[in-house]
């Protein structure tokens, strides 16, 4: 019903936009035809934008886990050296 009353142009568009929304963990609609989905709450994206925010979201996870392994190591390294200092 949401579809058949919406501003969508596209009937079809109307009905993805509406179909995502319903399922909470779809937050993303990637088309090409982006002009389509201007009144969606959802973020709809290109499918290159979505791959450039996808490898930028995958270069900051791993410097996140670089940094926590560090994080661990160090804090491995200073406990040995407590123990070894007993």
């Amino acid at each position: 019903q949401n579809a058949l009353d919406s501003d969508f142009k596209d009937f079809e568009d109307a009905l993805q936009n509406f179909s995502a929304q319903m399922e909470k963990y779809i937050t993303i609609i990637v088309t090409r035809n982006i002009k389509d989905y201007k009144t969606s709450s959802l973020s709809i994206m290109t499918p290159e934008t979505y791959l450039k925010t996808l490898a930028e979201n995958l270069e900051n996870f791993h410097k996140i886990i670089l940094h926590l392994l560090r994080l661990i190591i160090h804090s491995n390294t200073q406990r040995s050296e407590s123990i070894n200092s007993l």
